[in-house]
């Protein structure tokens, strides 16, 4: 289940962006994982409830808090600094920072798969423009990533069947 990327070969600092829908709640639904290699990673995020959170190598830490399961599309950002915070976004407003580094360096990672094919579960819904910088980006960077045009798109298109999604 899920998308193999292969290895990221990618440390702090970093940015993870995507458009995320679901209509279901979700429990512990992994978005980005490792697949292989040693269990030392960090900067895994997970669906549980309405939030985000990253995996710090000690805890589950949310970096966004309101996440719908309604069936529209959302813009989340999580920007990783060199000096181990990571600050959320969505639809482009800071939400939480919390205490991580980012480490997919050396080892598969995967979109929507468990932890080592074993921890959690796979996330059920939809992930669109799924973006990985090798920076951090700035606030108004994040912003640009989910304007308000953009935004109201993807809202509006949770309305109509899927075949007509966002696909850009």
């Amino acid at each position: 289940k899920g998308v193999e990327l292969g290895d990221l070969a990618l440390q702090a600092p970093a940015t993870l962006s995507f458009w995320i829908k679901t209509d279901s709640p979700q429990a512990d639904a992994r978005i980005l994982s490792q697949l292989d290699g040693p269990p030392t990673q960090r900067g895994a995020l997970r669906v549980n409830g309405g939030s985000l959170s990253v995996w710090n190598a000690q805890e589950w830490p949310v970096v966004v808090a309101g996440l719908s399961n309604k069936g529209i599309w959302q813009h989340v950002s999580v920007v990783f600094q060199q000096d181990g915070t990571v600050t959320g976004y969505l639809n482009g407003m800071k939400s939480q920072t919390a205490n991580s580094t980012f480490d997919f360096m050396d080892a598969k990672a995967g979109l929507g798969s468990p932890f080592l094919g074993q921890w959690g579960t796979p996330f059920v819904g939809g992930l669109d423009d799924f973006r990985v910088y090798k920076r951090a980006l700035s606030d108004s960077e994040i912003g640009k990533l989910c304007s308000p045009a953009l935004l109201s798109k993807a809202q509006a298109s949770a309305a109509k069947p899927a075949e007509q999604s966002i696909t850009s």
